[in-house]
């Protein structure tokens, strides 16, 4: 058995960036849907639209009308005793800025300093004003933002929350020549991220926009939101249909094979019940099993690995899936994982169990187990590059066991 090398590293790591972020936008949008309860105290259980935003005029030069409203936006924050949580804060900001030009937002803004304030409410504030500007004046409130770590986050998670309320005007903004040099070099992720939020809530508007795309960052969009939605049946078959009507068979397994890991984590059975009614060919079905495995795995690794193990004993090729299964439980588990692994038989799977486990053991301080497992591989390719990712590792951690460890290596 050999291990399948995947070529979709670059995709998995954006949809995790994206899904990760997405979780920085949900939390947003959930705020700004608390703030719509307090303005319009819809029925109990039922999610009010969002609040209707006012259109900012520009302010004549050198007015000072802003003078109160500034203060008073100092003072209710300084006031408030958890602002990260306080919706009628969150209100009554909302009605503030309202009063306030996309000019006076900036000078707020750029008023505002780490000395003069906390940091994290600082960064709350920040949040809140940029989330609620970006509504009306979304270039301006995007271009404000610069190029730090912290800003590059806020940016996404304002697009996010615009593209949810106004998709046509977000997009169309997105495209908009005024948006800086720095937002124009990460509109790809920008689009990637809002639109993970729309497919969910306004799917017909998420697939259109990607009907402009590329076939090959098409599927990339696809790929994502089958990672995210694949468990839901109508979302599932569209994704499907969609992937299929590109004409490139490589697509429709690529998205098969997020759904497949998204629906496995939440109903692994009915999956599989699925994936066993699909005419495929046995290479299809392992690879298939395995990303149902990858998604099983995130709850239940020691038995979602032993269910692919069973059902796929005759393969001759290990997917990429399964060793990354793996790492995974290996980083989150590494007694649990090292336990399973002592279990598999001394074979060739298990050379590639133990080589794809070295990593993650390292990053869980297990350098001993680690060296074990390097010397037990009897592949002599396997073996060579165990021995040089774990030396790598282990001599910036602890130079002088690494160079024990190395002088007493087995010779082959």
């Amino acid at each position: 058995m050999k291990i399948l090398r995947s070529n979709g590293s670059r995709l998995a790591v954006i949809g995790l960036a994206a899904i990760l972020l997405a979780g920085w936008g949900g939390r947003s949008l959930g705020r700004s849907a608390a703030r719509s309860e307090i303005a319009s105290r819809g029925p109990a259980g039922q999610t009010p639209p969002p609040a209707l935003r006012q259109e900012r005029r520009p302010t004549p030069r050198g007015s000072t009308g802003t003078a109160g409203t500034t203060a008073r936006l100092h003072s209710i924050w300084k006031a408030s005793a958890d602002p990260a949580f306080d919706f009628e804060l969150k209100a009554e900001t909302d009605r503030l800025l309202a009063r306030m030009s996309s000019d006076e937002i900036a000078e707020f803004l750029r008023g505002m300093t780490l000395e003069s304030e906390p940091q994290w409410d600082l960064y709350e504030l920040r949040r809140d004003i940029v989330l609620d500007w970006v509504g009306s004046d979304g270039v301006a409130a995007l271009n404000f933002l610069g190029d730090s770590e912290l800003d590059q986050h806020l940016a996404t998670i304002a697009f996010m929350s615009w593209a949810a309320d106004s998709p046509d005007e977000a997009f169309a903004g997105l495209r908009d020549s005024q948006l800086s040099p720095g937002l124009q070099k990460r509109n790809e992720n920008l689009l990637l991220n809002a639109l993970i939020t729309v497919a969910e809530t306004d799917p017909e508007r998420a697939f259109q926009e990607i009907s402009h795309l590329a076939p090959e960052d098409s599927i990339r969009h696809l790929s994502v939101w089958a990672g995210c939605y694949g468990h839901d049946p109508a979302m599932r078959e569209k994704l499907l249909a969609r992937a299929a009507a590109g004409g490139r068979p490589e697509d429709l397994v690529n998205v098969r094979s997020h759904i497949m890991a998204n629906w496995g984590s939440r109903e692994p059975a009915e999956a599989l019940a699925y994936l066993d009614a699909l005419e495929l060919t046995e290479i299809q079905r392992q690879h298939l099993e395995a990303a149902l495995a990858k998604g099983k795995g995130r709850t239940e690794p020691h038995a979602a690995l032993d269910d692919w193990r069973e059902r796929n004993a005759s393969a001759a090729e290990l997917p990429p899936a399964i060793p990354e299964t793996v790492s995974t439980w290996m980083l989150n588990h590494p007694n649990h994982a090292t336990r399973w692994l002592e279990t598999l038989p001394d074979d060739s799977a298990r050379d590639l169990f133990y080589e794809s486990s070295i990593r993650p053991l390292i990053h869980s301080g297990g350098f001993q187990k680690a060296a074990e497992m390097a010397d037990a591989i009897r592949s002599p390719e396997l073996r060579a590059r165990a021995v040089r990712t774990l030396g790598k590792l282990w001599s910036v951690q602890s130079p002088e066991d690494a160079a024990a460890w190395r002088a007493g290596l087995s010779k082959e």
